[in-house]
């Protein structure tokens, strides 16, 4: 028998004393369920009633304060079961949610384990009808959104960019977003967002090129685990985001020529950048020295054969490339 997803809420009180409470239980389509209506039997009338008073104020105080929701559906097999339940969270109302978390609404095995690689096989349940769904929620509050792991498309990113939402950060790793879905993507009208995070999305130098393109006030980019190269470098040292502070780049195609491009942006807030698993024997790292980058303070360099004593050549500023040849 498949594992019903999980619900988990966290909610904060308003009064001068902060208290956290948390609420976890197995994904049903009433995002809460009634205490009475497990020992019906066991009490009499007059105690039910106040029972069932109690329950209902609690239940209203819990949806009132609620201000966080992970949602994992690893398990859930069948599209229908996956509308009920955003339907059941878009009745829920949450006029507090800051942070939305929904993942792994894909079909699983037979233990409940996705097998991430036959990807391209694997079938989606959270598709285009539960995110025309989702976006329809009124959640004025909601800043940080987590739909990474569903294998949304085009279709699903372009139902997502019409929610009405002050987003600030946008996790969508481990989706297809191939050129059309990149377009609708850019397309989000998100002039707060700073944070986001696209890894394992097959990104290539079409998309980055896109994607270069948006407005958003970016601070931190995370472009792991993709397909860029030197040209798709080229696109993204053009985005104009001042107030970008962390970039990761971590397992790319980054050859010489792609630091070297990426070196040309100006990006005078950069802090931290993660270029892990270019290509070690002949990466150009010389360049972060004349990089416009003067906040630069930390440089994740994890590559295989990366000596020390290039490591100490680089940090004396020493532009001997033969250093760092083949």
């Amino acid at each position: 028998m498949m594992p019903q997803p999980a619900l988990s809420c966290a909610t904060t009180s308003t009064s001068s004393n902060t208290v956290t409470r948390s609420f976890t239980a197995p994904a049903e389509p009433a995002a809460l369920v009634d205490m009475v209506q497990i020992v019906p039997r066991l009490l009499c009338a007059e105690t039910m009633a106040d029972l069932l008073c109690t329950s209902r104020q609690l239940r209203c105080l819990v949806h009132e304060a609620t201000n966080s929701i992970a949602i994992d559906g690893k398990g859930l097999q069948t599209q229908c079961q996956v509308g009920e339940f955003v339907q059941a969270l878009i009745n829920g109302c949450w006029p507090c949610l800051q942070i939305l978390k929904i993942r792994y609404w894909v079909k699983a095995n037979q233990d409940g384990q996705l097998n991430l690689s036959g990807y391209n096989q694997i079938f989606s349940c959270f598709g285009v009808d539960a995110m025309s769904q989702l976006v329809a929620g009124k959640w004025s509050a909601l800043k940080h959104l987590d739909v990474s792991d569903n294998k949304l498309d085009s279709a699903a990113i372009a139902c997502l960019v019409q929610a009405d939402w002050p987003l600030e950060t946008l996790h969508l790793s481990n989706n297809v977003l191939d050129l059309e879905a990149m377009e609708h993507l850019v397309q989000g009208s998100w002039p707060r967002l700073k944070q986001l995070t696209l890894r394992y999305c097959r990104l290539n130098v079409q998309t980055v090129a896109i994607l270069a393109q948006v407005q958003w006030p970016l601070q931190q980019l995370d472009l792991s685990h993709n397909r860029l190269d030197a040209n798709a470098m080229t696109h993204l040292a053009q985005g104009n985001w001042p107030d970008l502070e962390k970039l990761s780049l971590a397992h790319n195609d980054l050859a010489p020529e792609a630091i070297t491009r990426l070196f040309q942006a100006d990006w005078p807030h950069l802090v931290a950048l993660d270029i892990t698993e270019g290509h070690p024997h002949s990466l150009g790292i010389v360049g972060l020295c004349e990089a416009h980058w003067p906040k630069l303070t930390c440089t994740r360099l994890q590559f295989r054969g990366f000596g020390g004593h290039r490591l100490l050549r680089m940090q004396e500023g020493i532009h001997d490339r033969s250093l760092f040849g083949r």
